[in-house]
């Protein structure tokens, strides 16, 4: 038998990438699949299966998620698998957690019990994490305040808390920093990126109007998506396409401040003492809050000033609140313990 890998996003591979390789290094047999959300080339993952992107290239979420649920469920039938992972909160994650339980293959969901506790934002982020945790014969809580969210829903599955899989994929890649190749460089760097549903149109307008008031080199990372790349384009002279993750990396380190409204770039931020302003009403990330190290910001006419405040505190000490880079370690154990490898 073999432990099922279903990877559909960036993200999810660069938070994957470690559980594979510990699974590797026990010589578990794997059998890796990407969904076809996006390009993973780069992630260093051997796929043994490709749903091919195409198929779902023009059709509505709801009906992305049904494709990828109908082949995902030909593929768990046919391949003799003993788990399958999922990691975070996407199309991908909820059609994988859904066909695995259909053909009755437990689920392990890696950075499980992150909420909000509401279903509109992140829209439909927190409904997918939501009901892949009711459905999940593991979870891998990536800190404690995810555990207690966990506990307190009463789940079926086990909980265990494990740290977050980002952190041992930022002691694997090394966290130096360096400012990307082809960036101006300049004394006071802001780094930006906006690419969440809820965000898009009117606040993504407002967010631009409050970036030209920024004194300071501001940088914005377009996102691949055209609907989150909103008024961006031909505003600012420093808009940069997509980069690699390890670019991404040393960018986070290099700024002085983030403004972001991806969860992942708070945690990388937070991880690396970077001060970071979350654009968004709610997040499920506020060890970042809590620490200090970022502040929600909801109001974009409010950003330029969370920033200035910000860079006269300076940086801060990277917080360890999202584990010590062993949670595949301790994903890999858990699921050995539970006879799903």
């Amino acid at each position: 038998m073999s432990v099922g890998i279903v990877v559909g996003t960036r993200p999810e591979a660069v938070k994957l990438k470690p559980v594979v390789d510990e699974l590797i290094r026990r010589m578990v047999p794997v059998f890796v699949i990407a969904s076809g959300q996006h390009d993973l080339s780069e992630y260093g993952i051997i796929f043994d299966k490709k749903i091919d992107p195409s198929i779902s290239k023009t059709l509505s979420l709801g009906e992305k998620t049904g494709v990828m649920i109908t082949e995902l469920s030909g593929i768990f039938e046919r391949e003799d698998l003993s788990s399958v992972i999922v990691q975070g909160d996407t199309a991908t994650v909820l059609a994988a957690a859904i066909a695995a339980h259909m053909t009755k293959i437990p689920v392990v969901h890696v950075e499980a019990g992150l909420r909000t506790g509401d279903l509109e934002c992140p829209y439909p982020e927190e409904s997918v994490r939501q009901m892949v945790s009711r459905i999940a014969a593991l979870n891998c809580a990536p800190t404690e305040m995810a555990r207690r969210e966990l506990l307190g829903e009463n789940v079926s599955g086990k909980i265990v808390m494990t740290g977050n899989t980002i952190v041992d994929a930022l002691v694997n890649n090394g966290m130096e920093g360096a400012w990307p190749e082809g960036w101006r460089d300049s004394q006071t760097k802001i780094l930006v990126t906006c690419h969440r549903r809820e965000n898009w149109g009117k606040r993504t307008e407002e967010l631009v109007e409050a970036l030209m008031m920024i004194p300071h080199d501001v940088h914005v990372v377009l996102h691949p998506n055209p609907s989150a790349r909103g008024p961006f384009n031909h505003i600012f002279s420093s808009c940069h396409e997509s980069i690699s993750h390890r670019e991404m990396v040393s960018a986070i380190k290099m700024a002085d401040v983030v403004i972001t409204d991806s969860g992942g770039m708070a945690e990388e931020a937070a991880i690396m003492g970077t001060r970071t302003v979350i654009f968004r009403d709610k997040t499920e990330r506020m060890e970042a809050v809590n620490s200090g190290v970022a502040d929600l910001v909801p109001d974009a006419k409010m950003i330029p000033k969370a920033v200035e405040k910000m860079l006269k505190e300076g940086r801060m000490q990277g917080i360890s609140d999202f584990g010590d880079g062993t949670a595949s370690t301790k994903i890999v154990n858990s699921m050995d313990l539970m006879g799903l490898l």
